[in-house]
């Protein structure tokens, strides 16, 4: 149905909802995160909120905060048709987020969620 049946925005919107999903679920379930946020709304530091909000910059899509390490974390979601040019495009966002946070102690993740033409589901999580 997603390959054959839909049309592009459709499937660019359901891309989007696998990658946060898929996301949001290995972030919290299988790592330990607590609540996420969508970074483009100011991001975990205030006093840089307005250099997360800049429109112009390409950041990561979430950051949280884990409370047992005490260590803020940027996230990067793909999903989609993920592959190796996609999951570079998240690590380049992830960079970009890290150099804005510089001395606060974080982590960056990049969490993939690919569905292609013929393929199961598959699930990649780079720490």
């Amino acid at each position: 149905m997603y390959e054959h049946g839909t049309e592009r925005t459709a499937k660019n919107a359901a891309a989007y909802r696998l990658g946060m999903t898929m996301t949001e679920w290995a972030c919290r379930s299988l790592l330990g995160l607590g609540q996420t946020h969508h970074l483009e709304l100011g991001g975990p530091v205030p006093a840089l909120s307005n250099t997360f909000k800049d429109p112009k910059r390409t950041l990561p899509d979430l950051w949280g905060r884990h409370e047992a390490e005490e260590v803020y974390w940027l996230i990067e979601a793909k999903g989609g048709s993920v592959g190796v040019g996609e999951l570079r495009k998240g690590w380049a966002q992830l960079e970009a987020g890290s150099k804005i946070l510089g001395s606060y102690k974080h982590r960056i993740v990049l969490v993939g969620a690919s569905m292609r033409p013929g393929d199961d589901l598959f699930l990649t999580i780079d720490p």
